[in-house]
C-alpha cells in the first residue's frame, strides 16, 4: 500500500520526540543501573575497552578468559559483535568527563535511549503504511509500555539495538518500495537501508533472519508495478553488491570484526541439524509456554490477531505475513541453533523474540484505527485498554522484582518443587507467577532504591515531571496551531535540556550504589589514594572479582588498564571455606594461567599494583597471588584504607631464584645481631638509574638460630654526604615470612624496590641495609663482617649512579 500524505510534517516530528522523551522518562523511574546476566557484563568490558584503547579485549572479565600460554596474549577478544560496545563507549565516555557519576551506571542507559527510538520507529512504521498519526503513535506507546520491550530497555543486552536496526531496516525497505512504485528518487532510503543492514550485521549474527522479512516487504504489491527504469536496475545492482558485501564478511568475519565462531554458517547449520530434538520443544514453548510465551509476557499483542479480518478485507495480506514470517522464522532459528539453550538463559521471557515484538504489534494498528473511528463499541475500547493496562502492569512488575530473585527461588526448593520441563508449562513457577509471590517481599529492583544518598527519590521526581512535560508539549502541539521548524527546533531543545538534566540528576543522586561498593567507604578512599599514584607504564591487577564492578563504575584512569585475575586454589573466601590446595610452595598455590598473566605484565609494564580485599592483619587469609609476586617481583609500596582495600605495587623487574636454584652475585657474609646472616644481595637492574626509577635489590638471608622477634628490613639510598634520599622498609618476603618463622640453617630470599625521586641530582649513591624489630624502630642490630668486626648498624650493599 502506498503512504499517504502526511499534512503535518512538523507535529509529527515533535510528536516522535514526545514519545521518546516519555518513554524515556518512564523507563527511568524503574532504571536499574545494574547487570542481571554475565553477557552484559562481557559487553560492558568490551565497551570499556572500546572507550578506552580502541579494541575489544577483555579486562575486568580477563578472569573468564585466562591464558593457557603465552601464545593466548594479548588478552582475548570479549567474542561478542562489535556494534553495540561501540556505541555505548559514546555513554562512556560521556560520564568518564563528569564527576561523580558511575561509568556502568551511565552506560546502562543505552538500552533506554535504544528502546525509545524504536518506538519512534513503530510509529514511523504506521505513518508508512499510512495510518493516522493518532493512531500509530497510541500503538507506537503501547508497544513501549506494554511489550517485553520496556523490561529489555533496563538491560544491556544486545536485542534491544538488533531490535532497533532490524525495523528500520524493514520500515526503509517499505520506504524503497514505495518510492520506485511511484518513480521517485530510491536513493536517500537506499543509502540508509546500507547503513541499518551492516548495523544489524555488526550487532548480531541474527540479522540473517531478517533477510526473508525484507525480502517479503520488497516485493511488490502488483507484479505489473515493476518497472525496470534507470532508477530500477541501479537500485537492483546496489543491492546485489550490499549482499556480495554482506556475504564476505560473514566468510572473514574472524579477521574483519574479530569475533570468532558468530558468523560460522557452515557451524551453525551443523549445530541446526544436531539440535533437532530440541526444535519443537523450544517452538511450542516460545508461543504457549507461560514460562516464555511470547503472548503471556506481551498480551497485548493477541488483541492483534482482532486487527486481522480488517487486514484482509482491505487486502492488506502483506501487514499479517510479515509478522508471521518474522515469529517463525525467529522461533525456528534460534530453537535449532541454540539447542538445549533455546530459552536464552536469563530473561523476562523469550529474550531472544526481543527483536519480532515491534513487528507483531503492527497488528495493532487496524485494532487502533477501528476503535478510534465513529461508533465503535465502548466496550471494546475499555476491554482493549485493560488489556493493555495489565500487559503494562506485567512489564513493571518485571521491572520492579530482581529477576535473580526468581532462579533464587526456584534453586531454593528443597526437594526442587518443579524441574525445569514442568516450570515451562507452570504459570505457577513462571517468572510471573513467582514475581507476583515476592511482590512486597523484595526492595524494589531500581536504582533510587538502592542508593544511599538521601535525596535519590530525585530521580523519580524529575523523571515523572520529564513525562509530564513531553505530554504538555505533545498536547501542545495537538491542540495549537502547528509552528514552523524553528518551533520544532525550539520544543526539541527543551525536551532534550531537560533530559539531559534529569538523567544526570539521577545518575548522580544514585552514585553511592551499594551493590557496585558505592557505599564502602575502604574501597571509595583507597580508589582516591590509588588513582593519583599512577602513571603510564602501570598495570592494575584484582586479586579476585571481588572488586571488579567497582573498578568498572568508579575507575576513570583511562591510561592505566585493570585486569581481574582468576581466584587461585589456595585463596581462603572466607573463615568458613578452606581453601582448595594446600602447600608450602608458593608456585603451586595460584593457578598456572595466573602465573603465565603475571609474567605477561611484567614484560609489557613497568609496574604492577595488586589490588587485594585481605591482609596479614586477617588470620584467615592466604593471599597466595600477593605471596607470589613478593617473591618473583619486587614490592616497592603500599597503599591500604583498610585491612579489606589495599594496593600494593611491585616493580617488575625478573626476581633470582629462590636459594635452591642460585647464589647471590654479590656475596656480603654480614651478620646482624646474633641470628641473622646477610649471605649477599642482586641487583637486577644493575646499577645506573635516572631519577624517578625503581632500584630492586634482592637480599639473601640465613638463620644461624631461633628468633623470637618479627624484624623489618630498611633499605636505604644515601648521598655521598650522609643525607637520606630514599627508604624503604617491609618485613623479610613481605611479610609472609616472618623472622619467628625462620628455621636455623634455612636461606631466605627477600625482595625490596625503592622510588628515587624524580628530581634527584647526578651522582654516586650507596645502598644501605639495617634490620630493626618493628616495636623499636630506633634500635637497630649491630652489623658484624664474618671475622667479627663491627660496622654499625647498617651494611652498605651496593653503589648506584645516576649518570648526567
Amino acid at each position: 500500500m502506498n503512504a499517504v500524505p502526511i499534512p503535518n510534517p512538523r507535529r509529527r516530528a515533535v510528536m516522535a520526540l514526545c514519545l521518546m522523551t516519555l518513554l524515556i522518562g518512564v523507563y527511568f523511574i524503574t532504571y536499574n543501573g545494574y547487570a542481571i546476566s554475565r553477557d552484559e557484563w562481557f559487553l560492558f568490558d568490551a565497551t570499556e575497552s572500546y572507550a578506552r584503547r580502541s579494541d575489544f579485549r577483555l579486562s575486568y572479565e580477563y578472569d573468564l578468559a585466562r591464558p593457557f600460554s603465552l601464545d593466548d596474549f594479548p588478552p582475548a577478544q570479549a567474542g561478542t559483535e562489535p556494534l553495540q560496545p561501540a556505541l555505548a563507549s559514546a555513554l562512556f565516555r560521556a560520564a568518564s568527563l563528569v564527576p561523580d557519576i558511575g561509568l556502568a551506571h551511565a552506560v546502562w542507559l543505552f538500552n533506554i535511549f535504544v528502546t525509545a527510538l524504536t518506538a519512534a520507529v513503530v510509529y514511523a512504521y504506521g505513518l508508512a503504511l499510512g495510518y493516522r498519526g493518532g493512531v500509530a503513535v497510541i500503538v507506537a506507546a503501547i508497544y513501549g509500555l506494554s511489550t517485553i520491550a520496556w523490561p529489555y530497555s533496563l538491560t544491556f543486552f544486545r536485542e534491544p539495538l538488533f531490535t532497533l536496526l532490524g525495523l528500520t531496516s524493514a520500515l526503509l525497505v517499505v520506504r524503497l518500495r514505495q518510492r520506485l512504485t511511484a518513480r521517485r528518487r530510491p536513493f536517500l532510503p537506499l543509502i540508509a537501508l546500507v547503513v541499518t543492514l551492516t548495523g544489524a550485521l555488526l550487532s548480531k549474527e541474527a540479522m540473517l533472519f531478517l533477510i526473508p522479512v525484507l525480502v517479503l516487504e520488497a516485493l511488490p504489491s502488483r507484479v505489473g508495478q515493476v518497472r525496470f527504469s534507470r532508477q530500477s536496475v541501479w537500485v537492483l545492482g546496489a543491492v546485489s553488491v550490499l549482499g556480495v558485501a554482506l556475504a564476505l564478511v560473514l566468510l572473514n568475519a574472524d579477521t574483519l570484526l574479530g569475533v570468532s565462531q558468530r558468523y560460522d554458517l557452515v557451524n551453525r547449520l551443523r549445530q541446526a541439524r544436531q539440535n533437532l530434538q530440541f526444535g519443537w520443544i523450544g517452538v511450542k514453548s516460545y508461543l504457549f509456554a507461560p514460562s516464555y510465551s511470547v503472548w503471556l509476557f506481551s498480551p497485548v499483542l493477541l488483541l492483534g490477531f482482532f486487527g486481522w479480518p480488517r487486514l484482509i478485507r482491505e487486502r492488506r495480506l502483506r501487514q499479517i505475513l510479515v509478522p508471521v514470517v518474522m515469529l517463525v522464522v525467529f522461533m525456528v532459528g534460534y530453537a535449532l541453533g541454540r539447542g538445549q539453550y533455546w530459552n536464552g538463559g536469563i530473561g523476562w521471557g523469550a529474550r531472544y523474540l526481543v527483536p519480532v515484538t515491534p513487528f507483531l504489534v503492527l497488528w495493532l494498528l487496524p485494532v487502533v484505527q477501528s476503535l478510534l473511528e465513529r461508533g465503535a463499541a465502548w466496550w471494546a475500547r475499555i476491554g482493549v485498554g485493560l488489556v493493555a493496562l495489565v500487559s503494562a502492569a506485567i512489564q513493571v512488575l518485571a521491572a520492579l522484582i530482581p529477576l535473580d530473585k526468581y532462579y533464587a527461588t526456584l534453586n531454593a526448593q528443597t526437594p526442587p518443587a518443579v524441574n525445569w520441563r514442568e516450570q515451562l508449562w507452570s504459570f505457577r513457577w513462571s517468572p510471573i507467577g513467582v514475581g507476583l509471590d515476592l511482590l512486597g517481599e523484595q526492595k524494589l529492583d531500581v536504582a533510587w532504591r538502592y542508593a544511599t544518598n538521601e535525596h535519590a527519590w530525585y530521580l523519580p521526581l524529575f523523571s515523572a515531571l520529564l513525562v509530564a512535560l513531553a505530554l504538555g508539549a505533545a498536547g501542545w502541539w495537538l491542540r495549537a496551531r502547528p509552528g514552523g521548524w524553528g518551533a520544532v527546533a525550539l520544543t526539541g531543545v527543551g525536551l532534550g535540556v531537560a533530559l539531559v538534566f534529569t538523567l544526570g540528576a539521577g545518575l548522580y543522586v544514585v552514585r553511592l550504589d551499594p551493590r557496585y561498593y558505592g557505599d564502602f567507604d575502604p574501597t571509595q578512599n583507597l580508589l582516591a589514594q590509588l588513582e593519583p599514584n599512577l602513571h603510564a607504564g602501570d598495570v592494575v591487577l584484582l586479586n579476585t572479582d571481588e572488586y571488579a564492578e567497582f573498578f568498572m563504575n568508579y575507575y576513570r584512569n583511562g591510561d592505566v588498564p585493570v585486569y581481574t585475575l582468576s581466584q587461585s586454589p589456595g585463596e581462603q573466601p572466607s573463615p568458613e571455606q578452606p581453601p582448595e590446595l594446600a602447600s608450602n610452595y608458593t608456585d603451586t598455590l595460584v593457578l598456572p594461567s595466573t602465573a603465565i598473566s603475571l609474567a605477561y605484565f611484567a614484560e609489557r609494564y613497568d609496574r604492577i599494583w595488586l589490588v587485594m580485599e585481605t591482609s596479614a592483619f586477617i588470620p584467615w587469609s592466604t593471599r597466595p597471588v600477593e605471596h607470589y609476586m613478593a617473591r618473583h617481583f619486587f614490592p616497592l609500596r603500599e597503599i591500604k584504607a583498610t585491612d579489606t582495600a589495599r594496593a600494593v605495587a611491585y616493580s617488575t623487574a625478573s626476581a633470582p631464584p629462590q636459594p635452591t636454584w642460585g647464589w647471590p652475585d654479590q656475596i656480603a657474609d654480614l651478620h646482624f645481631g646474633d641470628a641473622i646472616t646477610l649471605v649477599g644481595s642482586d641487583m637486577p637492574g644493575g646499577t645506573v638509574y635516572h631519577g624517578g626509577e625503581v632500584v630492586p635489590v634482592s637480599l639473601l638471608w640465613r638463620a644461624d638460630d631461633s628468633l623470637d622477634r618479627d624484624y623489618t628490613v630498611a633499605l636505604y639510598v644515601v648521598s655521598a654526604d650522609g643525607g637520606l634520599v630514599a627508604q624503604q622498609d617491609a618485613p623479610p618476603d613481605y611479610g609472609f615470612t616472618p623472622t619467628t618463622a625462620w628455621q636455623p640453617g634455612m636461606y631466605y630470599r627477600d625482595n625490596h624496590a625503592i622510588q628515587l625521586p624524580d628530581d634527584l641530582p647526578p651522582g654516586s649513591y650507596e645502598v644501605w641495609a639495617a634490620v630493626y624489630w618493628w616495636q623499636a624502630p630506633g634500635a637497630r642490630l649491630a652489623v658484624a663482617t664474618g671475622d667479627g668486626a663491627q660496622v654499625g648498624d647498617h651494611a652498605v650493599i651496593t653503589t648506584v649512579t645516576v649518570p648526567d
